[in-house]
């Protein structure tokens, strides 16, 4: 074997060993972990700008949160919908 052919050898030898590395590089896989997703949820609510009071919860004579509202001054579909107001009822 010449020097020539010997040198050939090497070099290509050590481009399939430098290829190999590369290729076992890149081949692992990694599971990386993600962030958590919460989307806020408020449903069902509410929303009417003439609540009929249906119901005083505290006792205090006026509308405060937690008291019970009704939807009676609709036109469409009256008294169909009781809310607690500012909770679910807005």
């Amino acid at each position: 074997m010449s020097r020539c052919d010997r040198t050939k050898l090497l070099r290509t030898r050590k481009l399939r060993k430098k290829a190999r590395r590369a290729a076992t590089r890149f081949r692992s896989l990694r599971v990386e972990p993600l962030e958590d997703r919460r989307l806020l949820s408020a449903s069902p609510t509410w929303m009417n700008d003439n609540w009929h009071f249906y119901s005083d919860e505290d006792g205090s004579g006026s509308l405060s949160i937690g008291d019970l509202v009704r939807n009676d001054n609709d036109a469409i579909a009256p008294g169909t919908i009781v809310a607690e107001y500012g909770v679910d009822g807005f």
